[in-house]
């Protein structure tokens, strides 16, 4: 049971490095950047999916590294006792997870995107198309809160013909 826990564990810590690589990638180069690549690379189809799919694939591998994350800590949760979760096991489980998220997702995954953005991007186009699937499922959340925040800030909306400037 044990070594199962620790099969998924490895697994869970690889799939939120990868993501968080892209993630860092994608957002270190820009969408335009990205196309353009593709394009010198004979593929301008994959370049202009990248162009409209891009801010829904962010959120999309966003969540899969929380779902990565909070799997870790389970996985960490259970090592000590597969039976029972107590509340020591799973603070316990949580500060290594923790820990091992910030060193793999984040230093090693900023180095990696840092050096090679754009070929990060490039060469995980199988893993960013197959967590593209989530984009339909989330796209509707992504909009509502970003005309929410849009709203709310002000941003972006029509100036009104009662605010015109007096001289």
């Amino acid at each position: 049971m044990i070594s199962v826990i620790w099969i998924i564990f490895v697994l869970l810590l690889l799939i939120c490095a990868w993501t968080a690589i892209i993630e860092r990638a994608m957002l270190i180069s820009s969408p335009l950047v990205l196309r353009h690549e593709l394009e010198i690379r004979g593929a301008p189809s994959r370049g202009l999916w990248i162009e409209e799919q891009y801010e829904p694939s962010l959120q999309s591998l966003a969540l899969v590294k929380v779902v990565t994350f909070t799997g870790m800590i389970f996985c960490f949760a259970l090592l000590p006792n597969a039976e029972t979760i107590t509340v020591g096991n799973f603070v316990y489980g949580a500060a290594l997870a923790a820990a091992l998220y910030w060193f793999f997702a984040c230093l090693i995954a900023s180095a990696i995107a840092k050096a090679v953005p754009v070929g990060s991007v490039l060469r995980s186009w199988y893993m960013l198309r197959l967590l593209s699937l989530l984009n339909p499922t989330i796209h509707w959340f992504v909009d509502g809160v970003s005309e929410v925040t849009r709203r709310l800030t002000g941003a972006n909306l029509p100036k009104s013909e009662s605010s015109k400037i007096v001289e």
